[in-house]
C-alpha cells in the first residue's frame, strides 16, 4: 500500500496520460480541432475524473489495483463522470426541496 501523498502523485500523473490520451484520439478521429483549449479542456476533465476516482477507491477502501483501476476508467471518461455527478447532485437537491416543501405543509 503506497502512501496517500504517492497515490495520489500516481492519480495526477495517471489523470494526465489518459487526458493526453482522449485528446490524441479526438485529433485522429476529428472530433477536436486541435489547439491549446482543446488540449486543456481534456487536461482538466481528464483530472476532475481520476481526482473522483482516486477519492471514490479511497471512501471504499479499495486496495491500489483496483483504484488506481478506477482513475483510469473515469480519467478515460470524464465528461460522462462529471454528467453523472451532475445528474446525482441536481437529484438530490430536488429530492431535498420536495422534502422541505413537504414539511411545510
Amino acid at each position: 500500500m503506497l502512501s496517500i501523498s504517492s497515490q495520489l502523485l500516481t492519480t495526477i500523473c495517471l489523470s494526465f496520460l489518459c487526458g493526453l490520451g482522449v485528446y490524441l484520439y479526438g485529433r485522429r478521429t476529428g472530433r477536436l480541432k486541435g489547439g491549446w483549449l482543446d488540449l486543456t479542456t481534456e487536461l482538466v476533465l481528464a483530472q476532475i475524473g481520476g481526482l473522483s476516482g482516486f477519492y471514490l477507491g479511497q471512501y471504499k477502501g479499495w486496495e491500489d489495483p483496483a483504484m488506481f483501476l478506477a482513475v483510469l476508467c473515469c480519467s478515460n471518461n470524464g465528461i460522462e463522470v462529471i454528467h453523472a455527478g451532475k445528474k446525482f447532485i441536481s437529484n438530490a437537491r430536488d429530492a431535498f426541496i420536495a422534502y422541505i416543501r413537504g414539511a411545510k405543509s
